[in-house]
């Protein structure tokens, strides 16, 4: 919050700088009216572009302060996700290396003991019994091994 005080404080020591700043401090200065108003206008244009400034400075640190709180949830809620993501992607990994294994096992196992003749396993796990390598499995999703 601004300090209201401290602020008017502040405002009137600007507005009696720029009255001695103008006039001047001498007693004979004090006397010419012209020279007066000319340094009052130029304390409170001061003032004002003072005053505008410093509540400008307010408004735009409050402003910053309101961002940096909203932000400060939506980083710790983005940290959680990520760790959460994090942990999903590892164990995600982990199963399709475990898949992998399995596949590659599922695949030697049948070119060992499979269906006697076949020459290839199909994506889609059924066995082609082709003798030319050309067009094996096109209607079965493409060739997923040779077992010859």
């Amino acid at each position: 919050m601004i300090d209201w005080v401290l602020l008017g404080f502040l405002l009137i020591i600007i507005f009696a700088s720029g009255i001695i700043l103008v006039t001047g401090t001498k007693d004979e200065n004090l006397n010419n009216d012209r020279t007066l108003d000319k340094g009052i206008l130029a304390a409170v244009v001061l003032t004002l572009f003072t005053a505008v400034y410093l509540g400008n400075a307010t408004v735009s640190y409050h402003r910053l302060q309101t961002f940096e709180r909203e932000n400060s949830k939506k980083i710790q809620e983005f940290d959680s996700m990520k760790e959460e993501f994090s942990l999903q992607i590892s164990a995600l990994k982990d199963e399709v290396e475990s898949l992998k294994l399995k596949s590659a096992f599922a695949d030697a196992t049948l070119s060992q003991f499979g269906n006697p003749g076949a020459t290839a396993i199909c994506a889609d796990g059924t066995y082609s019994f082709s003798q030319n390598r050309r067009g094996t499995c096109s209607y079965h999703g493409g060739v997923r091994s040779w077992l010859r």
